[in-house]
């Protein structure tokens, strides 16, 4: 993309502004952390972290942030949204929360495809060692990390009455997604 993510515009917000404010919105009273291998101020309300290094080794995956927040959080689970799901609601986010159940370790819902999302996701802060343990083997995969929890996914056909569904897991990747955002957001 030539910049990060967080920084591009989707209108009057940048992306980082619109996760904030979805979990805000979702959470609100709640701590909102950005994880982020390289950010130098977070919107108002969050707070920043630097990604955990991973000893001598500059390690750039998405697996890296979720070990970064498991190992910052002050609760028993975290609330997961990456900043390229702009069209992920807070609607979407209570959602989830129903699903929290102490004899899983995530809540992930599935994207119409029925691949799981795993960036826009609730985690037992108990996964840490599995994050770790995976980490350790260089399998930076989160789907793979999925494969050894015990999840509750959520189907599409689940949350598929809820406002602007059909969008929730368009992913910002290229300069092309960026002007289908902008025709796709309200």
């Amino acid at each position: 993309m030539g910049t990060p993510k967080g920084d591009l515009l989707i209108g009057d917000s940048t992306l980082l502004e619109r996760a904030v404010d979805t979990m805000q919105t979702a959470l609100p009273g709640r701590p909102v952390a950005v994880v982020a291998g390289q950010l130098a101020t977070a919107p108002a309300g969050a707070r920043v972290l630097a990604d955990l290094p991973v000893g001598e080794r500059d390690i750039r995956a998405p697996i890296i942030g979720l070990r970064t927040a498991l190992y910052s959080a002050e609760t028993d689970w975290i609330t997961v949204l990456a900043v390229d799901l702009p069209f992920a609601t807070a609607e979407l986010i209570r959602f989830l929360l129903d699903f929290l159940d102490d004899e899983m370790d995530a809540v992930v819902p599935t994207q119409p495809d029925e691949m799981p999302q795993p960036l826009c996701a609730l985690y037992r802060c108990d996964v840490l060692r599995h994050v770790e343990d995976a980490i350790g083997r260089r399998d930076l995969s989160l789907r793979s990390l999925l494969e050894r929890l015990k999840v509750r996914y959520v189907a599409a056909s689940e949350y598929s009455h809820l406002d602007g569904a059909q969008h929730f897991f368009f992913n910002i990747n290229t300069p092309a997604d960026i002007d289908r955002a902008l025709s796709l957001r309200s």
